[in-house]
């Protein structure tokens, strides 16, 4: 019986060696998983502050003029140089301001249109069209193409912000939206 018991405690014993050492293991391969998750995230997140860098940098320095919108409320969210250049608004009244402030009232209707009915993340090619600037002064204009991006939170719980590198806050995403 003494044996018995005596060999039930050594099984044991070496079952518990066994089972810390493959929970040490575990944790080792868990962490370096983690590590090596952490740099790929790291390294993603480095590639995606160059790009939005470099769009940045295309957005604010192109000659043309461009601008940002928020397609719900037609607010300005952001404008470039060239904009601010052509159209003679500082770029903190442009971002007080609501699209169809450059627009002539006529047009506004169809710029509506054009906004709420474009097809989402496809270049679409607007025209020629009539723009007023802060001085009065009817500029025409070739709107060029524009490209609607439509942002979907795809999270089943959680809301989340939308924040430009701005600052300018688009608003909530709550799950499906």
């Amino acid at each position: 019986l003494v044996e018995l018991v005596s060999r039930t405690y050594r099984d044991a014993d070496q079952d518990r060696y066994t089972m810390e050492r493959a929970m040490e293991v575990s944790s080792q391969e868990m962490q370096a998983l983690y590590e090596e998750l952490r740099q790929r995230t790291q390294h993603e997140i480095t590639l995606l502050r160059h790009s939005d860098e470099r769009h940045r940098l295309l957005f604010h320095s192109n000659p043309l003029p461009m601008w940002v919108i928020d397609d719900e409320t037609l607010n300005f969210v952001d404008v470039n140089h060239a904009m601010v250049t052509t159209y003679g608004y500082s770029r903190d009244e442009f971002l007080t301001m609501k699209a169809d402030g450059v627009k002539l009232p006529s047009d506004v209707p169809l710029m509506v249109e054009q906004i709420r009915g474009a097809p989402s993340n496809q270049i679409q090619h607007i025209g020629l069209r009539k723009h007023r600037c802060k001085n009065g002064t009817i500029i025409e204009v070739d709107a060029g193409d524009r490209l609607v991006i439509t942002v979907v939170n795809t999270d089943d719980a959680d809301v989340h912000d939308l924040v430009l590198g701005t600052g300018h806050k688009t608003g909530r995403l709550a799950p499906g939206e």
